[in-house]
């Protein structure tokens, strides 16, 4: 995707007002209610960062990857990535911020994951941070705009091995997750997992749908974290009996 420069450019910020931000050495275009997340100002206990901050290999996958700020690290700790965005407005501002950072070991697919292949509304709230769902009662939003998109299994794409796949779909996870089952027993990745539910444990285990899933694949779930107002918890997973060690910095 090209930058505009110029005029072309000028008539752009206008009809959609672009902001800029360095975050790490990061530079990131966004718009206004669609920041970047900039890890040193948030809670340890709400996202991913830290965790996989320490994590390089050869191939990552981005499931939800919104602008770009676990693309962009990922693109400087992987040879490879694969970003998955079917929200059209924020796969826009992803293809900038990447010729921004001339991330060029970054791949873009457009498709929505699932369980199955098939052409589905996608539901989309602008005014939310870029929310997009699947599931029009997500959040209890009102959406004010319905795309179709692709939806595929991960499956279908068949990486020969990746590393790290991390997923935050608005609550479409469990899914992906059963879309993806030969790919993760091919390749037992550490998975990186924003569970749009509460937890139904205490401690640090929990046993709702998706870490249950985890655990019957032979993966140990450990929560790192969760936010209770819009009830979302975070889960790393490591493989009890992993094909290859990757390296940790």
């Amino acid at each position: 995707m090209r930058i505009f420069s110029g005029y072309a450019n000028r008539i752009r910020d206008k009809l959609v007002p672009l902001k800029r931000i360095d975050i790490d050495g990061i530079k990131f275009y966004y718009t206004r209610g669609n920041e970047p997340q900039d890890p040193h100002v948030m809670d340890r206990t709400r996202e991913m960062y830290h965790e996989l901050d320490g994590i390089i290999g050869d191939t990552a996958i981005d499931v939800g990857a919104h602008i770009g700020s676990y693309t962009l690290r990922m693109a400087r700790r992987f040879r490879h990535v694969i970003a998955f965005e079917p929200n059209p407005y924020n796969r826009y501002i992803l293809g900038l911020n990447l010729e921004l950072n001339k991330s060029n070991n970054v791949r873009v697919e457009e498709a929505a994951l699932s369980d199955r292949e098939e052409i589905r509304a996608f539901f989309l709230h602008r005014a939310a941070d870029g929310t997009g769902s699947l599931n029009p009662l997500h959040y209890g939003f009102k959406y004010d705009k319905t795309v179709q998109v692709r939806v595929k299994k991960l499956d279908d794409f068949e990486f020969a091995k990746i590393d790290v796949l991390k997923i935050d779909a608005e609550g479409n996870e469990l899914p992906i997750l059963k879309g993806a089952a030969r790919t993760i027993e091919r390749s037992r990745p550490i998975l990186a997992i924003e569970v749009h539910r509460a937890r139904s444990s205490s401690g640090v285990s929990c046993d709702c749908e998706t870490c249950e899933f985890l655990a019957s694949h032979d993966y140990r779930p450990r929560l790192v974290g969760e936010y209770t107002t819009t009830p979302v918890h975070w889960v790393l997973a490591t493989p009890a009996n992993p094909k290859e060690q990757i390296q940790d910095n």
